[in-house]
């Protein structure tokens, strides 16, 4: 749910100068992108780390934690 909160927040701060102007033709601003990009490139890669190195672990967990850990952000 959280990785659903971080897409949606950057969409929402991405197209809010346009709302503000009632205009497409503004300045947006993508800096958010950053951190919704971090956390997707972080969580892929704590998921092939726990894939490799431990192959008995539960497939479910990480995934689930990361989500739910990215609405605390």
């Amino acid at each position: 749910m959280g990785g659903y909160f971080l897409f949606v927040n950057s969409v929402i701060l991405t197209l809010s100068p346009a709302v503000r102007e009632r205009s497409w033709d503004v300045d947006y601003r993508l800096s958010h992108w950053i951190g919704f990009l971090a956390w997707v490139v972080l969580t892929t890669l704590a998921d092939r780390a726990t894939i490799k190195y431990l192959p008995e672990r539960d497939p479910y967990l990480l995934p689930l934690t990361a989500l739910q850990a990215a609405g605390d952000c």
